[in-house]
């Protein structure tokens, strides 16, 4: 243990980081959990033994619209002393840059040779249903577009069919499903739409694979634009980021791995990064409605789709007086961060801050193939009066921070 100026003076940070990868037309899921540990602040010396952490309770299973994932988030202090905590978020959300709107192109999709986010992106077809289907037959090679002239090179058409004379009425019976897609690649298929007919006379028992077609009105459906980043920061951090996130941030501005999980957070993937923006309005919980949108889908499709269920445990900064107020979350509107009203002693843990995410009921197909992600970032210091206000500048008005800062400084330690 280091001193200065013969007071104790401890700082123990960590960022937790939450993924979720939201496509509607498959599941969320979930990064692993993902801790960053910064080791000191220039105020204090650093404790690096990672003893304080986050703790989650996850049940990971396919979810949608109007639809809930439990994600139990806490802070657990396994050490010998006390601390003080808080936690805030940062947040990346990927969404189409169309925001759902399909293009129907009149040339079909082809892979770039060097693919980046903003390429168009082709909507996925079922292809295979189709080439592995005994009942249809490949005909592409008996099918000309309409005025003559080939096929584009990629474009495939399956059909069903059979002709049948129904002896009650002497009627002859034509039917057949044609089945047209573009095969960008071996086995990955771009949705069309299209007209068929049949250009050959075929009679009774001729099967499909003897008929001859004609193709018009051929589109190709795209979501133009592919790719944008919405980035969100609640809360400027304190301390530097050893995952390389910026100054003031935790992980945002920075790259790299966790657990197996590659993030890239740099500005010359997501953009310019987000200043610190406290949340305000339904993003605060309360004890009466504990539940509050996210920032970023709201900045990014003017929807809030994305929420998070809160537990019960708040408390309002105007209502920080007597022991009811203990062991609970208070937001500050002043930093955007969430503190735990009281020391977090040895061996024990907070209450829950969050519960789950919530998705509305509506939330369109602004999402289909969208991506977010929460990070749910934790700093940690020792329960001191100096370096609560040294590293969280708790001092600094006499408003909320105080008010907070005041309440949680007049508790016991032991």
């Amino acid at each position: 243990m280091k001193t200065n100026k013969g007071k104790k003076k401890k700082l123990l940070a960590l960022s937790a980081v939450l993924a979720m990868i939201a496509a509607l037309s498959g599941t969320f899921a979930w990064f692993t959990e993902q801790d960053q540990r910064i080791n000191r602040i220039t105020s204090a010396s650093a404790v690096t033994d990672g003893t304080v952490y986050v703790d989650e309770v996850f049940d990971p299973k396919p979810i949608s619209p109007g639809g809930e994932v439990t994600k139990e988030v806490k802070v657990t202090n396994d050490g010998n002393f006390p601390v003080f905590v808080r936690l805030s978020y940062e947040e990346v959300f990927t969404y189409l840059t169309s925001k759902g709107v399909v293009t129907k192109d009149t040339t079909p999709f082809t892979t770039p040779a060097t693919p980046a986010i903003t390429n168009d992106i082709p909507i996925n077809f079922n292809g295979n249903k189709y080439k592995t289907d005994a009942s249809y037959t490949d005909v592409t090679s008996k099918t000309t577009l309409a005025g003559g002239g080939a096929l584009p090179a990629n474009v495939k058409v399956y059909v069903s069919g059979s002709i049948t004379h129904n002896v009650t009425n002497n009627e002859t019976v034509r039917s057949f499903d044609p089945q047209v897609f573009n095969e960008y690649e071996p086995g990955k298929f771009q949705k069309m739409d299209k007209k068929i007919v049949v250009t050959s006379a075929p009679v009774v028992g001729d099967p499909v694979a003897n008929w001859t077609f004609e193709a018009s009105d051929l589109a190709y459906h795209t979501y133009k634009g592919g790719h944008s980043y919405q980035a969100a920061s609640w809360a400027k951090s304190a301390l530097p980021s050893q995952l390389g996130g910026a100054t003031d941030y935790a992980v945002l501005g920075g790259e790299g791995q966790q657990h197996g999980v590659d993030f890239n957070y740099t500005t010359g993937v997501i953009g310019t990064l987000p200043a610190a923006a406290p949340g305000t309005g339904n993003e605060i919980p309360t004890v009466a409605t504990p539940q509050g949108d996210v920032k970023a889908d709201k900045a990014a499709v003017s929807k809030n789709a994305i929420q998070i269920k809160y537990g019960t445990d708040i408390v309002a900064a105007t209502g920080l007086t007597g022991d009811a107020a203990k062991d609970k979350w208070v937001y500050n509107e002043s930093d955007g961060w969430f503190y735990y009203t009281s020391p977090v002693k040895s061996k024990t843990s907070t209450k829950d801050l969050l519960k789950s995410l919530k998705f509305a009921n509506d939330m369109g197909v602004e999402y289909d193939l969208s991506t977010f992600d929460l990070i749910v970032k934790l700093e940690v210091v020792e329960a001191q009066k100096d370096a609560m206000k040294e590293a969280w500048k708790m001092d600094v008005d006499n408003g909320t921070s105080k008010t907070i800062a005041d309440y949680i400084l007049a508790q016991p330690l032991q």
